[in-house]
């Protein structure tokens, strides 16, 4: 396994393009998120009328004190989230926080998930970021420390609404 990472990463940052954040060899940052109602039932499956409908779904990041919508028109996922059913047949969000930064260190992004109207939740990622790495380290969500690079192995959580 160690010899995968070690081939992936030379790879990686053969073909890094300079051009972008000035790095990436390894960029891990996805985050994956289940949410659920008390009674346990899959809030994003888009079959139920109880759901949060994911077409409406918006993603913001912050800059400087100031809100920005994510899009990103030429992208595969152009609100940098995706809708999909896990191996566990729940569906389950996968957020890339925004990161727009050209500084190097542990720099942390705050994003805002817009689930429908009413409901908006901020993540908040501390991201190291230096010539060859783009990874997340500590994940905060509403404020709780959801994730840590230190402790937690998967940036995976249910979240109960």
């Amino acid at each position: 396994m160690k010899n995968l990472y070690i081939l992936i990463l030379i790879c990686a940052i053969m073909a890094c393009n300079r051009n972008k954040l000035d790095c990436c060899g390894i960029v891990d940052t996805s985050i994956r998120i289940q949410y659920k109602d008390t009674l346990n039932r899959d809030l994003l499956d888009q079959s139920n009328p109880y759901a949060y409908n994911f077409g409406s779904m918006k993603h913001f990041y912050m800059e400087d004190s100031i809100v920005h919508e994510v899009n990103n028109y030429n992208a595969d996922h152009p609100k940098q989230l995706n809708l999909y059913l896990g191996s566990d047949s729940t569906y389950t969000l996968k957020i890339d926080p925004y990161v727009y930064s050209k500084g190097y260190g542990d720099i942390i992004f705050t994003d805002i998930i817009q689930l429908d109207d009413n409901d908006m939740d901020t993540i908040m990622s501390e991201i190291e970021i230096s010539t060859t790495v783009l990874i997340t380290k500590k994940i905060w969500y509403n404020g709780i420390l959801k994730y840590d690079s230190n402790v937690d192995e998967d940036k995976f959580f249910i979240i109960t609404k």
